[in-house]
């Protein structure tokens, strides 16, 4: 009960609400607009108000960024329509521009009036996880008990993700 609680990539809200009951606070990050909404409806169905959901991602500055934004799709992803495989990715899938925060920014500011006693962090943002992680490297260093979920879709990716890791 003494647990902050980050969603990371909480897509309709699932882990938010399996978890709700067992943390002090919470936050869901969720920038695909249809699966926001399913996640604040989620959220709101079993009456969770200890989990704030948020329309913006996480990435390592903060800034617009673009994603893909297929409503019936389980998941999106960031993309860069600079390149000519990410315009033709939204082309195809269609594409929306969100905030991006770096959880340094965005959350040590004010860690400490919700006084954790410990920090869970699930990132689940279909291979933005380098990414999320190099904005948040202060937080991943401050004094508390850190528990990190990471969903990786190769071993090529956890070696990775596992190296960055190591630096915190």
């Amino acid at each position: 009960k003494d647990t902050l609680f980050l969603d990371i990539g909480a897509n309709i809200g699932i882990v938010s609400c399996l978890l709700a009951k067992e943390i002090k606070f919470g936050l869901a990050f969720e920038p695909i607009p249809s699966s926001f909404l399913k996640c604040v409806k989620n959220l709101n169905l079993n009456n969770f108000t200890n989990i704030v959901p948020l329309q913006i991602a996480v990435s390592n500055k903060t800034d617009l960024i673009t994603c893909t934004n297929l409503e019936e799709a389980l998941t999106n992803y960031a993309i860069n329509i600079n390149t000519e495989e990410g315009a033709a990715t939204a082309k195809r899938d269609g594409a929306i521009r969100t905030l991006s925060v770096k959880l340094d920014d965005f959350l040590l500011p004010f860690i400490y009036k919700i006084n954790p006693l410990n920090l869970l962090i699930k990132i689940d943002v279909e291979g933005y996880e380098e990414f999320v992680l190099e904005g948040a490297r202060d937080l991943l260093s401050i004094e508390l008990p850190i528990i990190l979920c990471l969903e990786y879709n190769s071993q090529e990716r956890l070696l990775s993700i596992s190296e960055k890791i190591k630096k915190y």
